[in-house]
């Protein structure tokens, strides 16, 4: 009886053993998925920043464009307006005479 208490101590004892790497070798591959799940969020982060930054630049440039448009026409309308408020206001000047 004696014999088999230190073959259960010695079983215990690798048992152990075993565990502690096991558990080292988990804690080692979380720390390594922790790592790579950060480097592919920071280049994901700054994947979308550039794409948000290239989509903002675009839509300026839409916008810079539709003001253009805007004001082109507002330009042609005013002086359409303009031209004909001299017109009106020399046939006014014709008939007071």
């Amino acid at each position: 009886m004696t014999r088999g208490l230190p073959d259960r101590v010695l079983k215990r004892a690798a048992s152990r053993a075993d565990d502690e790497a096991l558990l080292k070798r988990v804690r080692s591959l979380l720390t390594e998925s922790e790592e790579r799940q950060r480097s592919e969020l920071a280049l994901r982060t700054a994947q979308l920043l550039r794409d948000v930054e290239i989509q903002r630049k675009v839509d300026m440039a839409t916008v810079q464009q539709n003001i253009g448009q805007i004001q082109g026409t507002t330009g042609a309308e005013l002086k359409q307006q303009r031209e004909l408020y001299n017109m009106l206001m020399n046939r006014a000047g014709l008939l007071a005479k």
